[in-house]
Parts: structure tokens; sequence; C-alpha cells
């Protein structure tokens, strides 16, 4: 199974390891697969949104969407990937709405 993860950088995971071809090789190597695919949904988010980067607040969506245990303790005070990725639409879309107002449009 392999992943893109960041700008070309090829990810592998196998049994449960993972490899990178990049410089990146021993952060991924200690993630499990869950931390991984909870990057990879936070990026999907991001590259949705038009965000050139990762931030907390998008990589609350991934964390919510993947690790089962991340998961529930979120969802037991009320938190779901519905709103989760509701909330992180609106924050852009505000900054989108102060930037148009900042320069005149």
């Amino acid at each position: 199974k392999s992943t893109m993860i960041g700008r070309g950088n090829m990810l592998s995971v196998k049994n449960g390891k993972s490899s990178s071809s990049s410089s990146l090789n021993m952060i991924f190597e200690r993630m499990s697969e869950d931390c991984i695919s909870a990057l990879v949904t936070a990026q999907n988010e991001a590259a949705r949104l038009g965000q050139s980067k990762v931030g907390t607040e998008i990589m609350t969506v991934g964390i919510i969407d993947h690790p089962e245990n991340a998961r529930k303790v979120l969802q037991g005070y009320g938190m779901t990937l519905r709103k989760a990725r509701s909330t992180v639409n609106e924050m852009f879309q505000n900054d989108e709405d102060d930037e148009s107002s900042d320069s005149g449009a």
C-alpha cells in the first residue's frame, strides 16, 4: 500500500510499518497506520479547501475520521466529522471573505 505524502514523497506501508523515499523516513516509520491515514485525510481536506498547508484545524478533521480511539473520545464531547468539516469550511470561507473585503472586492 503506497500513499503520497506532501509534494512527491511516496510513503509505503507494509505490515504496519512505513518507509519513505524521502528524508522523512524516520518520522513516518514511527507512525501508526491510523496516524498516517489521518495525515492523508487532512492533506486531502486542505487540498479540497484550497489550502497549501495542513494546520491543526484541518488535522482535527483527519483525526476524527481515522484513529478509532481519538474518534471515540472526540465524539464523546459531541464532535463529529460532519461538525468538524462544517466548522473548518466556515473558518476558511470567512478567511476568503476577509481577504476579499481587504482588497476592496
